[in-house]
């Protein structure tokens, strides 16, 4: 690949990121995250702990190779010319080519393959801890207790501190590129509290609490020096969809969801719950082949054709939609979901944002609808003829049953 690579930037074909790398790299550090974390998207329940702690790792390990990727073209760019400003020949320039890539692809990879084992190993055991935190608040910082354990490490051994301690938020494993030292969960009648707690020399990368903060890799890694955060969610949309979807079970059935689909703040995490919670209701009422679609920036339009039904124009080229699905006859709906709270007086108001963003308007009463099924349906009625843009509105209760379902 890296040879091919080579050809395309010695004519100048590509400028910083390649579609087909990233997916590479990002596949194979994906498959070492569900390797030490243990479980996958189909094997939790998108409402759990577990989830969210997926969540926020996948994004981290393809966002980390966003950066890799970039910084990888960067130096081969770089590398097309000699020192004295000359052009290299294609010969001279796919050695040099050659050289970066073994070093990003192999080096450093191996590295990083293993940093992506041992760090979603932790957040995993993480949400357990925090599971069991009440009848076992102290955790015991332990090392493998061999000869290739760092002396800084060997230092924190044995530490005995609550859960919540500060300690944690510095010293919790990882510390360290290719750390194997752990935590153990100690209950009140077997933890003695460690009072004074050395001070060792951790690599200020790693001064930090990787599974507190949903990272794989640390936030002030190299790669992400001089890298906008912009250029790395652009690489991610341009992924192959096969790269970009992670399956995400629901109980009902499974949802196909896009790395980008929210973002991995408490209020995207909700959202994104919230949104899955409602693709379960549809799945119950026979629709099927759903994929919460990423949020693409609007400076990348160029990239959302891959993601919509073939032929599908957009209500607006700007907007994101949040779902594309089928109905009980193959027909495609490419959807925007509304999620109502209090008794519903905004409904014709929620409509008609959805209107301008998709065919199809899914909402979702967040309690229990009171306001009487006639009423309902003359409000939908109408919302659907004032939007000549709408194809049908879709109304959900709270428990999902199906209040109301007008399609043209």
């Amino acid at each position: 690949m890296v040879s091919s690579i080579a050809q395309e930037l010695h004519a100048g074909n590509i400028v910083s990121q390649s579609p087909q790398l990233l997916s590479l790299v990002g596949k194979l550090l994906q498959q070492q995250l569900v390797a030490g974390f243990g479980k996958d998207y189909l094997t939790v329940d998108y409402d759990t702990p577990d989830a969210e702690m997926l969540q926020r790792l996948t994004r981290d390990v393809w966002h980390f190779s966003a950066a890799k990727c970039y910084n990888e073209l960067r130096d081969m760019t770089l590398a097309l010319r000699n020192p004295d400003g000359s052009l290299r020949t294609f010969e001279e320039f796919k050695t040099a080519a050659g050289a970066i890539g073994d070093r990003y692809n192999s080096v450093w990879l191996k590295t990083e393959y293993n940093q992506a084992v041992g760090a979603s190993t932790m957040a995993a055991r993480w949400v357990e801890f925090k599971k069991n935190e009440k009848l076992m608040p102290y955790l015991r910082y332990s090392t493998v207790g061999d000869a290739r354990v760092r002396d800084a490490h060997r230092a924190l051994d044995g530490t005995v501190k609550k859960l919540s301690d500060a300690f944690w938020a510095t010293y919790f494993p990882p510390n360290g590129w290719r750390c194997r030292c752990s935590a153990d969960q100690l209950p009140f009648s077997h933890a003695l509290e460690t009072k004074t707690v050395p001070e060792v020399p951790v690599s200020p990368l790693f001064r930090t609490n990787l599974a507190q903060a949903g990272l794989v890799f640390p936030s002030g890694h190299p790669y992400y020096d001089g890298v906008p955060a912009a250029e790395l969610n652009k690489a991610i949309a341009y992924l192959p969809p096969d790269a970009g979807y992670r399956m995400v079970n629901v109980k009902s059935g499974s949802v196909a969801v896009h790395i980008l689909h929210s973002k991995v703040n408490e209020a995207g995490m909700k959202e994104l719950s919230r949104h899955l919670d409602v693709s379960k209701n549809l799945i119950e009422l026979g629709y099927t082949n759903i994929k919460l679609l990423p949020e693409i920036h609007t400076k990348d339009v160029a990239a959302k054709p891959r993601y919509y039904p073939k032929g599908y124009v957009p209500i607006n080229r700007y907007k994101n939609p949040d779902c594309w699905m089928r109905d009980n006859d193959g027909n495609n709906m490419v959807c925007e979901f509304k999620v109502i709270e209090g008794t519903g007086r905004n409904l014709v108001q929620r409509i008609e944002e959805a209107a301008g963003q998709a065919e199809y308007a899914i909402v979702k009463f967040k309690s229990k609808y009171s306001g009487g099924a006639k009423n309902l349906k003359g409000r939908v009625e109408k919302s659907l003829n004032e939007h000549s843009t709408l194809r049908g509105i879709i109304v959900l209760d709270s428990d999902g049953s199906l209040l109301n379902e007008i399609l043209k």
